[in-house]
Order: C-alpha cells, then structure tokens, then sequence
C-alpha cells in the first residue's frame, strides 16, 4: 500500500471516528459506509463490503445506552478492509475481522479515557465557564474536537 493511500485510509478512520461522538452524525461512522468507502479506496469494494457486513451485525448486538462500554466499529472496519485487501482472500477476509475486532475493542477503551481527559478540560475550566466567558466555551470545544480527532486517527492507525 503506497504512504497516499495509508493517509486517505488514516483521515477516513478520522472522519468516521469524529462522526461516532463529536460531530453531527451524518452516519459515516456505520460500518457499512466505513468499509465501503475503505474499499473503493483501496479499489477492492467487494471486500469493503463484506467486512462492513460483518461488522455491522457486530454492531446490530450493541445497545449505546447509558455508560456502558462498547466497541467502536467504524474505525475498527477501516482497519479491517485495508488487512484484509492485503492478505486477498478468504484467508485476508478472517484476518481482517480479528485485527478490526481487536481496533474495535481499542476505540471503545480510546473513547472511556477521551471522556475522562474531557470531562478534566471542563473541570479546569469550570471558573470561566460559570462566568460565562465565550471564549472559554469554544476553547473547550474546540480542543475536545481535536483530542477526538487524534484519537481517532492514533486507533485507525494502529489498526492499519
């Protein structure tokens, strides 16, 4: 894979993780698009496809209620369909669902500690924030933005 396609792939996984949480949902972040869009990337929308199947019906299991845990499939199938388009095959569709299986699993535990790094920001913010200070707000927001974005890039990166 040339280092122009591992950065398309590498911003994909951004965008589809932001779209998870921190943006309006334009449901980029569904596994279906996410590897579709990977696979026309990679030029193998067969494969994309396949593994955006899988890991919906992953998703379909998971109930985003309350403070519960979950795996975070979106960038988790970028990853997958970029293993499993280098492997080919039968053999590349199996490692691909295990490495975005283990992505997945990674971008959940990614998104407990973004809430917590988050929830400091506000915290020490707190006196401005209360004061109604507007700049305040849109520092916290817009750091809070580009903390998720590097977190989603850092998990689709370790995953590809």
């Amino acid at each position: 894979m040339s280092l122009e396609t591992w950065a398309v792939l590498l911003l994909w996984g951004m965008l589809v993780g932001l779209d998870l949480v921190s943006v309006p949902q334009v449901m980029i972040a569904r596994p279906l698009i996410a590897g579709a869009v990977a696979g026309a990337i990679l030029g193998d929308l067969p494969t994309g496809l396949r593994l955006g199947v899988v890991f919906e019906l992953f998703q379909h299991d998971i109930l985003p209620v309350g403070a519960v845990r979950y795996p975070e499939y979106g960038p988790a199938t970028v990853a997958a369909v970029s293993v499993a388009h280098a492997a080919a095959g039968a053999l590349g569709i199996g490692l691909g669902a295990v490495v975005g299986l283990v992505t997945g699993l990674l971008g959940g535990v990614s998104i407990h500690v973004l809430r917590r790094l988050n929830a400091r920001a506000v915290g020490r913010a707190t006196a401005a924030l209360e004061a109604g200070d507007g700049s305040a707000i849109v520092r916290v927001h817009v750091t809070s933005l580009l903390r998720d974005a590097a977190r989603a890039a850092l998990v689709t990166a370790v995953g590809l």
